[in-house]
């Protein structure tokens, strides 16, 4: 299973605490910079300034990659989620159409940047963006004209992840996929966690187990970084 960078709450809770304390930390400091700029002296704190919003920035940047790795992201989605889209045949074949962009090389795997056309088995066809995050020695096989198995994440959106399932084998080397002329414009995908279901989790939403109020809200808040 090739994963796609797409939404995205973190998985691992210790990473997403850290970064959170970073920022509400800048957003302290950038307030007593503020304070300290109406009250102290002339250029007093004035240092705080370019490193507060240097540690806020890094923060936001460093939490939307921690996100990316969720359960459709550099992680890859949970096995349940693949087995259950399997089991109700939510599959398809994609090709690429274009690769955008230079990749980026993250941990030795290559981000890639695709423009796809979609053929699932029990859908209408589409065209759609996708990030898969691949081993390098394997970038090439995404190279446009190229054809792959995608799973299908929901039953009417276009998030999906790449198989390792051959698309030279059947039932897929009958399958013909559209000409991206003949589909219309690109469909955009959801932000959101691949559920077993086929839903999508959004990542700031409260589990049912999280409790009421604002107190409970505030917990779950915290434990989804």
């Amino acid at each position: 299973m090739i994963p796609c960078e797409r939404g995205r709450p973190a998985r691992g809770p210790k990473r997403g605490v850290v970064l959170r304390i970073s920022f509400f930390a800048a957003l302290g400091l950038l307030a007593g910079c503020g304070v300290a700029t109406l009250v102290g002296p002339s250029g007093a704190a004035l240092w705080a300034l370019p490193v507060g919003l240097a540690v806020a920035c890094l923060s936001i940047i460093l939490t939307g990659i921690t996100r990316s790795r969720g359960a459709n992201g550099l992680d890859g989605p949970a096995e349940e989620v693949v087995a259950a889209a399997r089991a109700n045949d939510r599959l398809g074949l994609a090709r690429v159409d274009a690769r955008e962009g230079s990749d980026t090389e993250i941990n030795g795997r290559a981000l890639l940047e695709l423009q796809l056309s979609v053929m699932p088995r029990r859908r209408a066809p589409f065209r759609t963006t996708a990030r898969p995050l691949v081993p390098v020695r394997l970038a090439g096989r995404y190279a446009p004209g190229s054809h792959h198995v995608v799973v299908l994440f929901t039953p009417d959106g276009a998030e999906l992840g790449f198989l390792d399932d051959d698309p030279s084998q059947p039932p897929w080397d009958r399958v013909r996929v559209p000409d991206a002329h003949e589909l219309g414009d690109l469909v955009p995908t959801r932000r959101g966690v691949p559920q077993a279901d086929g839903t999508l989790r959004r990542p700031w939403s409260v589990p049912p187990r999280a409790g009421a109020g604002l107190s409970g809200r505030c917990s779950a808040w915290w434990s989804l970084s």
